[in-house]
């Protein structure tokens, strides 16, 4: 496997904009740095409407009471973040040049999450939105 930077066509009218070539050490590196501060950010925050929270080989999942899941996984062929939420439904985010993970309508990726996540558990508004950025 070439570890050369390269721009992906993803054929997604979803992705693209200004996000940056990253070889693939880059792009393990920067998503899972990412990744573990949202899990770590959520898992301090104790927030009981969580019912189950784990984070494993660069999947996130965020089970909640009810029934309701959030997954942000790394998807390693096309090198983006890929989130699936029960508020949003599925986004793609590319690494960008500001080392933000962005869709293409520029949604920043922890905020995407705690803005979902606040709809289906209003007691997540107390958390710090700051914590949830890498």
């Amino acid at each position: 496997v070439s570890s050369a930077p390269r721009r992906l066509a993803t054929g997604r009218g979803d992705v693209g904009g200004d996000e940056m070539a990253v070889t693939e050490t880059e792009f393990h590196a920067k998503a899972e740095v990412s990744l573990q501060q949202i899990f770590e950010s959520l898992d301090a925050s104790n927030l009981d409407c969580v019912d189950d929270l784990g984070y494993e080989d660069g999947v996130l999942t965020v089970k909640l009471e009810g029934g309701r899941t959030f997954v942000i996984n790394k998807h390693y062929v096309t090198r983006q973040i890929w989130y699936a939420s029960p508020v949003s439904g599925a986004l793609y985010f590319n690494l960008q040049a500001d080392q933000t993970w962005r869709t293409k309508d520029a949604m920043e990726l922890g905020k995407c999450f705690l803005q979902d996540l606040i709809q289906v558990c209003p007691e997540a508004q107390e958390l710090d939105p700051a914590k949830f950025y890498a």
